[in-house]
């Protein structure tokens, strides 16, 4: 079996797409672990969407790997998991990883963390903060 490839950037936005010519549609970026804030009003209540796109280096072989992912609190209670997921990669192309959803819980403010783990080998965790506050727009004229 292949090795899994390093991680190289976990990007947090609302939804992520997957498109034709392996192409990845973002939609509301937040930014890139570990320098990612989100405000929410009442970071106790679930927020409408949440992805996560794990982009790794190339894969060294045509490979299947087992997939794991966890979002784990400031608590460090487990919120939500995606299990035994298999995921096909091509020899030579950088692997993207796409995981999220609607109703995404929460428990408050603070440092979540984010848990990938391929073929039962954990990977480096990922984090990001959420933290209270006003949410605002911005328009540009």
């Amino acid at each position: 079996m292949s090795p899994f490839p390093a991680i190289r950037a976990t990007l947090v936005c609302d939804a992520i797409r997957a498109e034709v010519a392996g192409k990845t549609t973002i939609l509301g970026l937040y930014g890139a672990c570990p320098d990612v804030e989100i405000t929410i009003r009442d970071p106790t209540l679930p927020v409408d969407q949440l992805a996560f796109l794990v982009m790794a280096g190339q894969s060294p072989a045509n490979a299947t790997y087992n997939v794991e992912v966890q979002i784990v609190a400031p608590d460090g209670s487990p919120l939500a998991a995606v299990k035994n997921e298999t995921f096909e990669a091509q020899a030579g192309k950088g692997i993207h990883l796409g995981v999220g959803g609607a109703g995404f819980p929460l428990k408050g403010e603070g440092t979540y963390t984010l848990v990938v783990t391929v073929d039962g080998v954990k990977l480096a965790p990922q984090s990001f903060r959420i933290r209270k506050g006003v949410v605002t727009t911005t328009t540009t004229t």
